[in-house]
């Protein structure tokens, strides 16, 4: 691998999380991010690992800069309410993932996400509504069944 390789670097850092060598993982991405600082998908990447180490605030300034990158970016939106939310954030989390799915209106896991925190804060119905999106969109996603079974109860 050259050194100066930005996306051999992310590479490397996929292969890192896969096996769970988050650290190494981290230090791979920040590899990456030193060569090419405007690589969108690298902090994403980063910002998950972060995320998964507890490194709240640093995971949530990578994924800001992703989608400063790219606008555009639904995963790096999605991932950044993630990270809001288990912050306790839940209003910022909210407007994150109406972002997602605004870009991405088939992106299953966000209206997912979109409906669980929606919940939470008391709109129900609009919750239902996001949940049931996803899975049309995504008929086997479990967690949005389960989401929607704990609000509306199984559905036949």
């Amino acid at each position: 691998m050259r050194p100066t390789d930005a996306e051999a670097w992310h590479g490397l850092g996929l292969a890192l999380s896969s096996l769970g060598r988050w650290e190494e993982a981290v230090t791979a991405y920040e590899r990456a991010l030193e060569i090419d600082p405007g690589y969108a998908e690298a902090h994403n990447a980063v910002g998950i690992v972060l995320g998964g180490l507890g490194r709240l605030t640093e995971a949530g300034g990578h994924f800001r800069r992703a989608t400063e990158l790219r606008p555009d970016y639904a995963q790096a939106h999605n991932n950044w309410g993630l990270a809001l939310a288990r912050q306790g954030r839940i209003g910022e989390a909210v407007a994150r993932f109406r972002t997602a799915v605004r870009f991405d209106p088939r992106y299953a896991d966000a209206h997912n996400n979109l409906g669980v925190f929606l919940a939470r804060q008391g709109h129900v119905d609009e919750a239902v509504a996001h949940l049931r999106e996803a899975l049309r969109l995504e008929p086997s996603h479990a967690d949005a069944r389960a989401n929607l079974e704990k609000i509306v109860g199984p559905e036949k």
